[in-house]
C-alpha cells in the first residue's frame, strides 16, 4: 500500500501558517491545503526506546532557574542523546572523513525534508531486502519514502525496552536503493535504517552518498 503525505522540517514549519496534526487525526481524502502531518514522537521519561537500552529515555531535562525561587525567569538544562526520539541522521554519523569535511546536521538541505513523500507498506515477514524493494516498484522521480514494517504493528516505538529484533534495511537493500532509485530521503519507524547485524554497511551505503537523509523512530 502506497500513500502521499508531506512531512516538513520542524524549524520550516514554525514559519508557516500551517495546520498539524498527529496521523491518527489525519484524513487520506479531503485533506485541506497547508496541513502537514506530525510524524514526530513525543519525548517522555519512560516511555521512549534508545538504541541498545533496557531502560529507554530518563530525565532528560532538570530546573534551572524559578521565578518562584526568585530567579528573572523559568529555565531547564536539556540534555538528550541525538539518536533519540524520532530524528535525522547526518552524513557525519558514522564517517569521520565526512564530519571533518562538515557534513553534519547543519549541512542537511531543508528542502530535502520539506516536500510530498511517499509511505510505503512493506511485506511484514521480512527485512527491507534488494528482493523487497523491487517488488515495492517505487517509481523513479520519488524522492522521499517512509517505510512501514513491522515495528509500527508490534507498537516498537511505545516500548523503552529496546528490541534488537526490528525490521530494518538489509545491504543489499540499501544498495538497491541506492543504484535504483531517486530517492534522497529515507525514513524507518524504529530506531536504525539497518538491520541490527549489519548496521554500519546499511548506514554507511546511505550516508556516504552525501544526498540521502534519514529519519528514524517516525511515528
Amino acid at each position: 500500500m502506497k500513500k502521499i503525505i508531506f512531512i516538513l522540517a520542524a524549524a520550516v514549519a514554525a514559519a508557516w501558517p500551517l495546520t498539524v496534526v498527529k496521523p491518527e487525526e489525519a484524513s487520506s481524502k479531503n485533506r485541506p491545503a497547508g496541513e502537514i502531518i506530525d510524524i514526530s514522537h513525543e519525548y517522555a521519561e519512560g516511555r521512549l526506546p534508545l538504541f541498545d537500552s533496557p531502560t529507554g529515555l530518563g530525565s532528560f531535562y532538570v530546573p534551572f532557574s524559578s521565578i518562584k525561587h526568585g530567579a528573572l525567569a523559568n529555565t531547564i538544562n536539556f540534555t538528550l542523546n541525538s539518536h533519540s526520539g524520532t530524528h535525522v541522521d547526518a552524513p557525519g554519523f558514522l564517517n569521520h572523513t565526512l564530519l571533518q569535511e562538515g557534513y553534519d546536521v547543519d549541512s542537511l538541505d531543508l528542502y530535502t525534508l520539506t516536500g510530498p513523500c511517499m509511505v510505503v507498506e512493506t511485506p511484514r515477514d521480512q527485512n527491507i531486502t534488494a528482493e523487497v524493494m523491487e517488488g515495492l516498484n517505487i517509481a523513479q522521480g520519488v524522492e522521499r519514502v517512509l517505510f512501514k514494517t513491522l515495528n509500527t504493528d508490534r507498537k516498537l516505538m511505545y516500548q523503552p525496552r529496546f528490541d534488537s529484533s526490528y525490521t530494518a534495511f538489509t545491504p543489499d537493500g540499501a544498495r538497491y536503493l541506492a543504484s535504483h532509485t531517486d530517492i534522497k530521503l529515507v525514513g524507518i519507524d524504529y530506531l536504525s535504517v539497518g538491520v541490527r547485524e549489519d548496521l554500519r554497511d546499511v548506514y554507511l551505503t546511505f550516508l556516504n552518498t552525501k544526498v540521502r537523509t534519514e529519519i528514524d523512530g517516525w511515528f
